[in-house]
């Protein structure tokens, strides 16, 4: 039986974020299969091209060194492959948007400005939706949970805040206690698996993997339940365990955007043992955060409170390493569905 979350109707109107090409595939390609049988509208947003993909690109196209056009060629390839999946499971072309941002730099958008979540607002309006399949904060790949955060602050300075969040996960270990599954009839399997298949680049050396990935459940969770921390009663403080083992031998920094009532921090740490930072925000506030190996303690001294933030505790130097350990942990003041509306005008002004 499908989850009432799950089951769309044709007033529906359900909006998928997919950070690379043949993530609309691997994450939502029973979802949007869903949503178009019941008659709900649809609009597909891709992130990235996926241009960053060397060694896919190095083995079909027996090259080592991969230049600019090289790496254009390579993301028209990828376009071309996502629309012929997209039209396997239904999609029309005109209900895609590319948004071409840079594949493994979703996490620097982030952390510059407030430019691609404001596109990413200006989207969402157009297209006002009830549903947002998004991926969920902890995914181990740095596009897909910078682009978690991305949406949640785009969602929040929408008139669409309030819609239903499906989040999905593709690399890492799914939170079983709080997601749902959504059942397939063996039509929509086989499309979904054809669909994987139209990426053809990605399935030349990865085929088996990404073929697990297509035949496993598709399961979404209504929130990111997993990494979620509230702070102090008065919205000023907050504490966020560590694991020490996860800093042995690898430089690492610390990741923070933080929307208060009245202002929006953007900061990178370097995570050196116990230290202590004053970050200055707003006109009359700063945030001082204590690092140790076990925990990170923050503190917003003046006059204004936290609404909603993210943290996250990353690599310094990734060198060949892609995935994180883990992904952004969420930060909110008790109750923050009562203070929603004073988050619109931080981001704005970000």
């Amino acid at each position: 039986m499908t989850p009432d979350r799950l089951a769309f109707t044709a007033s529906d109107r359900l909006l998928v974020l997919a950070p690379h090409p043949d993530d609309e595939s691997l994450g939502t390609g029973g979802l949007i299969q869903a949503a178009l049988a019941a008659g709900a509208a649809l609009r597909v947003i891709v992130a990235t091209d996926g241009e960053n993909n060397p060694w896919p690109q190095r083995w079909i196209e027996r090259r080592w060194h991969i230049d600019e056009h090289a790496r254009l060629r390579w993301a028209q390839q990828r376009r071309m492959e996502c629309a012929a999946a997209l039209s396997i499971l239904g999609v029309d072309d005109p209900d895609v948007i590319r948004l071409g941002w840079p594949d493994l730099g979703l996490t620097d958008l982030l952390m510059h400005d407030a430019a691609a979540e404001s596109l990413l607002a200006r989207h969402v309006n157009a297209f006002a939706p009830t549903h947002v399949a998004l991926p969920v904060a902890r995914d181990r790949h740095p596009d897909h949970s910078a682009l978690h955060v991305l949406a949640e602050r785009a969602l929040a300075q929408s008139a669409w805040s309030n819609a239903t969040r499906l989040n999905f996960l593709v690399h890492g270990v799914a939170d079983s206690q709080h997601s749902e599954a959504l059942v397939l009839t063996d039509a929509q399997q086989l499309r979904k698996r054809n669909a994987v298949l139209a990426h053809a680049s990605q399935i030349r050396l990865s085929r088996s993997r990404l073929l697990r990935f297509a035949e496993r459940p598709e399961c979404f969770e209504p929130a990111s339940s997993a990494d979620h921390y509230e702070t102090a009663a008065d919205a000023r403080e907050w504490s966020i365990p560590l694991s020490p083992s996860r800093l042995r031998w690898v430089r690492h920094e610390v990741l923070l955007v933080l929307s208060t009532a009245k202002a929006t921090l953007r900061a990178r740490l370097p995570f050196a043992g116990s230290s202590e930072s004053t970050l200055r925000f707003g006109a009359d506030s700063e945030l001082v955060v204590k690092l140790a190996k076990d925990r990170i303690k923050a503190r917003i001294r003046g006059n204004d409170t936290l609404v909603r933030g993210y943290l996250k505790l990353q690599r310094a130097d990734r060198g060949l390493v892609i995935y994180d350990r883990e992904g952004w942990k969420t930060l909110s003041a008790p109750r923050a569905g009562e203070i929603a509306a004073q988050v619109q005008a931080p981001y704005a002004a970000a």
